[in-house]
């Protein structure tokens, strides 16, 4: 592999530089030769810290070295003279822009390009900001942009059209060259839309440069070995929107020409395509008791208990609900409500209600006004994402309302002849989406957004939904057939008969589709080639295993234990755990179950166990941490495994595990307890943390796999805590780095005979499987409804 060096006056430009280009070069080798050490930090160069970095990353493959000023080259220069002829043949000076340049030599050298062809895209970055090349100052050649062949006879072509807004943008690049460097094929894309000429596909700045956007027709044209395949996986990227999530007015099946005439139009919240009859949904809004402003202290005093007690019983009723979002749908679903239990703490709530009761008013009134302050001001911003917690404010009051007033608030109160219902509402509370009756098949709003957690939850479970269709939606009157396109971002109130017929033949194509997996699931999942792909289950209870069996599921790839942990008083006892992870072992019958030890602290506190007050939870004392903090704890868990394990195959799997030491520590607790009962488990860790998928080489020789948690991995690379609806564009998974880090993994544990799992959320990304399959996962874990679906994408793979 071709390695880099990075020649700038400046450390910390030289090193935003590397932090860029790993982004796309992964394990590339680079090293930086910048700034001066006397004194320390001072802007220049040393031409023997140039060698010196040479020395470090020199690959037979070759180095390229990129300057960033004029004397970053003399310096660069000069370092080539104390090199021997061998190697200094071997090294290459880059006439490219620093930092567009390091990125494309990155993205190159990952693939396994050769020096001339590294160098020569270096060079080429910068033709997109219209810079013109220098002529090259090195003593040595620069190879020119290797001249796409003629196409020999034979040459297979495909017109296709880009379905995403951005078109051919970088992560899609990306993907395209990533995907081509495993294929044996000459391959080039222009642009039919604006007469390009052909484009090298395996060169990233090449495929942006075609100003490829949505709508435009690009043509591919492979010849050697695999151009049949090339031609296959190019249809399977546009088929996934190029990786990119759908956008407002995108499509993803069947669709029509254009929005039919007199549809109402709103917001694409959650897509998909249903068809049933308007309900809307009537709540009854609990009225404050009027009361005088002179009431005695101990009235005050009853009023204030009143509050907590509800407070309580609504911190059960959302925990509860929590727990069963995180089953159905995932963790990110989940933390809508674990914010919602940090609301009903929230300080100002608090003390603006003490308030209210210290001047007289009701339980009721005080809730009300406190909720008020916090949520006006919200409701008033002009940041969509700032109304939309509104919502959030609003839901918590009145789950704590319905516990002081519990006949004041109804329920849905639906048809209960499984009629398919679509539920019409001003807006929806994350609480009403969670508890959905099974025969509402869709969601209209007159008001709210796609950020608003009512629409991140349907978007879990699946259900269509279009919000924002404004007053027109008041026309419709319940018992009316709708027709909710959430793909298309609009909703068809009295459709014709032609328009009925039409929805209904894509409802059945899916409806076939949905049932030809099913039919499937319980058969292995292996693509064409031949691969054969684990598909297991995430599970937190018994129940959840026997559902995960029935759909097909080959096993347990994560059993999150702390639901036997939360909403107690105490902990549970040895006996206790024994009976539970006992249970499902044997319900599994020699399948495999892996059980992730003890995960809580940061979005998951205990209410038995007191932790000191963290500024950041989430970096905080959590997970493998927590357990190695509390010995007394974790010893119980791990002797009720080791008891499991003396009877059925077990994989014990540590959370939040960052280093070594950890990672040293929980297994000589293991062993501690495991060894006089004579007790066997395979041992391994999830990998949540940067630190723990850059150091993968080191834990591969030691632990029995990886599992990468895809969920955390990702708000710990960005930065970026998940439940943050403000930071949900950094939520990315399918980003390139990310993507990297599992590639690592991969790597490292294959290399040692280690098998990886991902049991995070992009495992049951449709749009993912294919590169995680690519990049060698060789299991993946996903909630039990997922499983026949995930079977069936993979094998359709090549």
């Amino acid at each position: 592999m071709v390695s880099l060096v990075l020649v700038s006056h400046s450390r910390a430009l030289a090193e935003g530089a590397a932090a860029l280009a790993r982004e796309m070069g992964g394990d590339v080798p680079i090293a930086l030769a910048a700034g001066l050490d006397d004194p320390p930090g001072a802007i220049g160069t040393d031409a023997m810290k140039v060698l010196a970095a040479i020395e470090q990353v020199y690959s037979e493959d070759g180095v390229a070295v990129l300057m960033d000023l004029g004397s970053a080259v003399l310096s660069a220069e000069t370092a080539l003279e104390f090199l021997d002829e061998e190697r200094r043949a071997r090294v290459r000076l880059c006439n490219a822009p620093f930092v567009e340049g390091a990125i494309a030599a990155a993205a190159q050298a990952r693939i396994g390009a050769s020096l001339e062809q590294v160098v020569a895209e270096a060079e080429a970055a910068g033709r997109d900001k219209g810079i013109a090349p220098q002529q090259p100052r090195s003593p040595h050649e620069v190879a020119e942009p290797t001249p796409l062949a003629v196409p020999p006879e034979g040459t297979l072509k495909a017109q296709f059209t880009l379905p995403n807004v951005l078109g051919i943008h970088a992560r899609p690049a990306a993907r395209i060259v990533q995907m081509l460097s495993t294929l044996q094929a000459e391959v080039t894309v222009r642009n039919v839309t604006l007469g390009s000429a052909p484009a090298n596909a395996r060169s990233l700045n090449a495929l942006l440069l075609l100003g490829a956007r949505k709508g435009h027709v690009v043509e591919v044209s492979a010849a050697g070995p695999d151009a049949a395949r090339v031609l296959d996986q190019f249809q399977a990227l546009i088929a996934e929107n190029l990786g990119d999530p759908p956008e407002e007015g995108a499509t993803t099946g069947v669709v029509l020409a254009a929005v039919p005439e007199g549809a109402l139009k709103g917001i694409a919240a959650s897509p998909g395509v249903a068809m049933g009859k308007a309900h809307w949904l009537h709540r009854a809004t609990p009225q404050a008791q009027a009361e005088s402003h002179a009431n005695t202290p101990r009235n005050a005093a009853h009023e204030r208990q009143r509050l907590e007690r509800a407070l309580a019983q609504a911190r059960e009723r959302i925990a509860a609900l929590s727990e069963h979002v995180a089953r159905a749908h995932g963790a990110s679903a989940a933390a809508i409500f674990q914010a919602h239990l940090s609301l009903l703490d929230d300080p100002a709530l608090r003390a603006e209600a003490e308030r209210a009761l210290s001047e007289g008013f009701s339980a009721e009134q005080a809730l009300q006004r406190a909720a008020a302050q916090l949520a006006e001001p919200l409701a008033q911003s002009e940041d969509a994402l700032l109304r939309a917690r509104a919502a959030d404010v609003n839901d918590v009051v009145q789950q704590v309302l319905a516990q002081l007033a519990p006949s004041a608030l109804e329920e849905h109160q639906l048809s209960a002849d499984n009629t398919p219902l679509v539920l019409c509402a001003e807006a929806f509370a994350p609480s009403e989406v969670a508890r959905l009756p099974a025969n509402v098949v869709a969601l209209c709003a007159v008001g709210d957004s796609a950020v608003s957690h009512a629409a991140i939850l349907a978007r879990a479970a699946g259900v269509p939904a279009v919000f924002g269709v404004g007053e027109a939606l008041r026309t419709v009157g319940d018992g009316h057939t709708l027709i909710v396109d959430g793909d298309g971002g609009f909703v068809l109130a009295a459709p014709s008969a032609t328009l009925q017929a039409h929805y209904a033949e894509r409802l059945a194509q899916r409806d076939q589709q949905r049932r030809a997996a099913q039919q499937a699931a319980h058969l292995p999942a292996q693509t064409r080639s031949g691969k054969r792909v684990e598909v297991a289950a995430n599970i937190g209870s018994l129940e959840d295993a026997q559902r995960a069996l029935e759909q097909g599921a080959d096993g347990v790839g994560l059993f999150r234990t702390e639901f036997l942990f939360l909403d107690r008083t105490a902990p549970p006892d040895e006996e206790e755990q024994y009976h539970a992870y006992r249970a499902i072992a044997a319900l599994l019958q020699g399948r495999r179950l892996v059980v992730r030890t003890l995960d809580v602290g940061g979005d998951k506190p205990l209410a038995w166990l007191a932790l000191p007050k963290e500024n950041n939870p989430f970096l905080g004392l959590r997970g493998l941490r927590l357990c190695l903090a509390r010995p007394e704890v974790f010893q119980v868990q791990l002797r009720a495994l080791a008891r499991v394990a003396c009877e059925f195959p077990l994989h014990v799997m540590f959370p939040m595990v960052s280093t070594l030491e950890e990672w040293r520590a929980a297994r000589a607790m293991w062993e501690e307890v495991a060894a006089p009962l004579g007790a066997r488990a395979a041992l391994g860790i999830m990998v949540e943390t940067p630190a723990a998928a850059l150091q993968a080489e080191l834990f591969a020789p030691e632990v029995d796999f990886f599992s990468v948690g895809t969920n955390d991995l990702t708000q710990y690379v960005f930065a970026a805590e998940r439940g943050n609806p403000a930071l949900a564009h950094l939520n990315d998974a399918f980003h390139p780095v990310v993507l990297a880090l599992i590639e690592r993994v991969c790597q490292a544990a294959h290399a040692h005979g280690k098998w990886v799992g991902v049991c995070g959320e992009l495992g049951a990304d449709t749009r993912a499987i294919p590169a995680l399959v690519a990049l060698g996962v060789d299991e993946l874990s996903v909630a039990p409804a997922a499983v026949a679906r995930v079977k069936q994408t993979i094998r359709a793979l090549p």
